[in-house]
């Protein structure tokens, strides 16, 4: 009798230790489920540039995104004009309000054409937007003389938009893949807003922008810059 009980001690002993160990488990792939990061990825497709460089869309698959301009990044844009830009994404976090944050970095592939008046080169050297490198000089493997952009990073934030109508994005040759941290919780819905384009304007939640078609430059990837064109 006394062997007995000892063997059921023993037995319900086993079934304890072997219930707090599922237990535990259970616990782990919880904490992991819940506080592990998630990232899903991005395609961004095009890019739309509004005629007074105030502001930059970016289409994506999922996706689309405005990021405004401050006064440098605008002087920046615009010297696409004459300049071959490349420009790449890092850093994307989508925070809890569905505010996409993170890093966009611009460079120059081309130098300053010589035709470009002396009046503007000295304005964008002044805001520190280009530099003269002389024969010594190397940016991205080329060496040569002249005047060329300097590279930057620009931080921003971008709600989330989806585009109804037909804007003129100059869609790139390679889509560009990028990784987005999100933060926003399983059971939350994400906040979407909509670019409406009609013949004339745009509009951005209810405010109307004007619409003027721009050229852009055609899109190319250089072989020694993992960017992409503007």
């Amino acid at each position: 009798m006394y062997l007995f009980k000892k063997i059921i001690i023993i037995i319900a002993l086993i079934f304890f230790t072997i219930g707090c160990a599922s237990q535990s488990s259970i616990n782990n792939s919880n904490y992991n489920r819940l506080w592990g990061d998630k990232y899903y990825q991005e395609t961004i497709k095009g890019v739309y540039i509004d005629d007074d460089y105030s502001r930059l869309i970016l289409l994506g698959g999922k996706h689309s995104y405005i990021i405004n301009s401050n006064e440098l990044m605008s002087s920046y844009l615009e010297t696409k004009e004459f300049i071959d830009i490349r420009f790449n994404l890092a850093s994307l976090v989508l925070d809890e309000n569905s505010l996409l944050k993170g890093k966009l970095s611009l460079s120059g592939m081309t130098q300053v054409p010589t035709h470009v008046d002396s009046e503007l080169t000295s304005k964008l050297e002044r805001l520190g937007i280009i530099q003269y490198y002389d024969h010594t000089g190397l940016i991205s493997g080329v060496e040569s003389t002249g005047w060329r952009l300097i590279p930057r990073d620009f931080y921003f934030e971008s709600e989330l938009y989806e585009v109804d109508g037909e804007l003129p994005f100059k869609m790139l040759d390679t889509p560009l893949y990028v990784k987005i941290q999100s933060l926003i919780p399983d059971s939350t819905a994400v906040k979407v807003g909509k670019i409406l384009v009609t013949p004339f304007s745009i509009i951005l939640d209810g405010v109307v922008v004007l619409f003027h078609y721009i050229a852009i430059i055609p899109y190319a990837i250089a072989i020694y810059y993992n960017g992409y064109s503007i």
